[in-house]
């Protein structure tokens, strides 16, 4: 969310005298989408929206030609009615331990509307995705920590500045998010909607950040923080994304128009350069799976020994759900890893079968069979668990004690 030239101190002083940031000295290859005063939106469907705010950012703030066709599942969703339900999304959360208020706030609240949340002005119609920019480590490589927890700048407390928060949600490089500012209260991150739109503006974007230092590019003016890492996010957080862009979507009840920050403010002096190196084929690739789960989520009810349940269980050594009590966790794609030293336990009776490996197990019940669990060693304790088994029907499940 940053000027292309920064330094590592802070904005770059020949910006603040100049008032011009790098995208408006060397040129855009694309104009600004066109913006209809009396509507307050981009002009076009919401997918044409789309490709046009969704242009690849390329370093120093130069934008892409607009997108021909967006990546499923956003060409076919952008813009249309959501099909799931909030109770859906609900039990898919619950089952993981993820809460509502780490994606922008409750899912029972409405979206902020533009004009400050004006009654009869629209609901928030965009998910703006920028990129903190910072640090600026000039010079120097990128720190091979940044993706792990010692690096500082995944502390998301670190950016909870309540209302002085550049955004409404902040998502670090391991996949975690925090919300600052609730979705239901209206904001202004970009340029464009401090200076062009001004009050109206306020509440017609959703903001969010996600954490990426940067670096000098040495053939760049001093100071630029032109170089962000290859690839520019990580894989859990643009899954995260991916969770916090449905969860809003939800709100609204159809798919909000996403766009990039530097093309929201294109052609703006000053104008920014995020996010850089974002793969929007894999974040549309991970959306397309998030939905799947959520389809196919069951309820998170508890497992007691000997009640009947559905769905696949998965347990810890002793019996018990990951949460500390014995649980139900139904089958999740971004969870399926069957390593090569994966091997059968046990089998007792027909139908029945027990997956283990180094960092746990998993135990399937079907048919009415009864499944013992037994005791396995995980030197990975807290560890990555695993489900390998997707198809379970109604069973029991009974739990000695170890």
């Amino acid at each position: 969310m940053t000027r292309a030239l920064r330094t590592s101190m802070g904005w770059g002083s020949w910006l603040v005298l100049f008032g011009l940031g790098i995208s408006g000295l060397m040129g855009l290859d694309a104009g600004p989408c066109p913006f209809s005063e009396s509507a307050l939106q981009f002009e076009g469907s919401p997918l044409e929206q789309a490709r046009c705010l969704l242009q690849p950012v390329q370093r120093y703030g130069r934008l892409g030609a607009p997108l021909q066709k967006l990546p499923e599942p956003l060409e076919s969703r952008i813009g249309r009615r959501v099909t799931l339900s909030v109770e859906q999304f609900r039990r898919y959360l619950n089952a993981r331990g993820i809460s509502e208020a780490e994606l922008g706030g409750s899912l029972d609240a409405p979206l902020c509307r533009a004009d400050d949340n004006h009654p009869a002005a629209p609901t928030a119609w965009y998910f703006i995705i920028h990129d903190t920019s910072t640090p600026n480590y000039g010079a120097q490589e990128f720190p091979a920590q940044i993706n792990d927890e010692e690096w500082e700048h995944n502390d998301l407390e670190r950016w909870n500045q309540g209302n002085r928060s550049r955004a409404h949600v902040f998502i670090n490089r391991l996949g975690q998010s925090l919300t600052a500012v609730d979705f239901a209260t209206p904001w202004r991150a970009t340029k464009f909607e401090l200076q062009r739109l001004g009050r109206r503006g306020k509440g017609l974007c959703l903001h969010v950040e996600l954490i990426q230092p940067r670096r000098s590019d040495p053939a760049g003016p001093p100071g630029n923080d032109a170089l962000a890492p290859e690839p520019g996010f990580t894989v859990p957080q643009l899954k995260r994304l991916a969770l916090v862009y449905l969860a809003a979507s939800i709100r609204k009840g159809s798919w909000l128009i996403p766009g990039y920050h530097a093309a929201i403010d294109a052609g703006i002096p000053g104008a920014h350069d995020d996010p850089q190196n974002f793969d929007l084929h894999l974040w549309a690739q991970l959306l397309d799976a998030l939905v799947q789960e959520v389809e196919t989520a069951k309820s998170s009810s508890p497992i007691v020994p000997g009640r009947e349940t559905f769905g696949d269980v998965l347990l810890d050594r002793n019996g018990l759900g990951m949460d500390g009590c014995a649980s139900q966790l139904p089958f999740d794609r971004e969870n399926v890893f069957c390593p090569e030293n994966q091997k059968t336990i046990e089998k007792r009776g027909s139908g029945i079968q027990e997956i283990a490996d180094d960092t746990g197990f998993i135990a399937v019940a079907k048919g009415g069979e009864k499944l013992v669990i037994r005791h396995i060693f995980s030197p990975m304790w807290d560890g990555f668990w695993l489900i390998c088994k997707k198809q379970v029907r109604k069973g029991k499940i009974e739990v000695p004690v170890v």
